[in-house]
């Protein structure tokens, strides 16, 4: 059983950005103590600019 199909869900604080792609299914960006962004993987690839100031260099996107 997977905590998601069991209703439950868990909340992971962490820089490592290219684990928690893989991780998650939803992800909030914090700046500065304030959201900046929440969304899914697709969207936050789509984002150049969000990748580029908070992930990583676009073209260093790992496959889905």
């Amino acid at each position: 059983t997977t905590l998601k199909s069991a209703g439950q869900s868990i909340l992971i604080v962490d820089k490592n950005t290219m684990v928690l792609v893989r991780l998650a299914d939803h992800h909030v960006i914090l700046a500065k103590g304030q959201v900046v962004w929440q969304g899914d993987i697709p969207a936050l690839w789509a984002s150049k600019d969000l990748t580029a100031r908070f992930i990583l260099p676009v073209s260093s996107k790992p496959s889905s």
